[in-house]
């Protein structure tokens, strides 16, 4: 009787101990699924917290100005009048050789320019510097859409694909690139990457003055 109840304990100290196996594999299966489901929670609020940062500097952008100057190549002041350009108020806007604009709303339109080179300045820190990437969908990420069509639009101005035609010269595009640099080669590096994103690689480059002999009689201004 002795062994049989020697025994018996034996068995029941084996099973005793294989349960607290299975409850020690099973505390610490519990324990890893948390710390994943812990980890993609954080990741997720992650993303959310940089795709609003995205956005809120994306909507900043002038893109009514982008698209106006540099794809419509006319300018509408606060009064709401219009003014097409010719080529003649572009060197007026956009020449790094003319200090102060002979006329009030081309002086108005550079000021406007470099208030839309600076609201560039956000985003080209965020997303150019990489820190976003982790939180865009792609090229065309609704959250970036007033920044990437304001870059494209830049584009076409300085180089248009295909036959487009654009005035813009290198003294523009000298004057563009230095009023955004403010002397910091950095910052035009931080654009450059940022068009990268939007699949714009290479747009602002210098490639030598384009399109100078047409498109020359454009009406000066109009009544919106």
């Amino acid at each position: 009787p002795s062994q049989r109840m020697a025994r018996r304990m034996s068995s029941l100290d084996d099973i005793a101990l294989a349960f607290e196996i299975v409850q020690g594999v099973s505390t610490a299966a519990i324990a890893i699924v948390s710390f994943i489901y812990s980890l993609h929670a954080r990741r997720a609020q992650q993303v959310e917290a940089q795709r609003k940062v995205v956005q809120e500097a994306c909507s900043a952008v002038d893109l009514d100005f982008a698209m106006d100057l540099f794809v419509n190549r006319r300018f509408v002041d606060d009064g709401g009048r219009v003014y097409s350009l010719n080529e003649g108020d572009f060197r007026g806007v956009l020449s790094a050789g003319v200090a102060y604009p002979p006329m009030d709303w081309q002086r108005a339109c550079r000021s406007r320019l470099v208030r839309f080179l600076e609201s560039l300045r956000p985003c080209s820190h965020t997303i150019g510097s990489g820190s976003a990437d982790f939180a865009l969908n792609g090229e065309v990420d609704p959250i970036a859409s007033k920044l990437r069509l304001a870059l494209k639009a830049l584009c076409t101005f300085w180089s248009p694909q295909g036959s487009l035609y654009t005035p813009c010269t290198d003294d523009y595009r000298t004057f563009i690139k230095d009023t955004y640099m403010e002397g910091s080669a950095k910052e035009w590096t931080l654009l450059t990457e940022t068009l990268k994103r939007f699949g714009f690689e290479g747009r602002l480059e210098f490639k030598g003055a384009a399109g100078e002999a047409t498109d020359r009689a454009m009406p000066g201004a109009v009544d919106a």
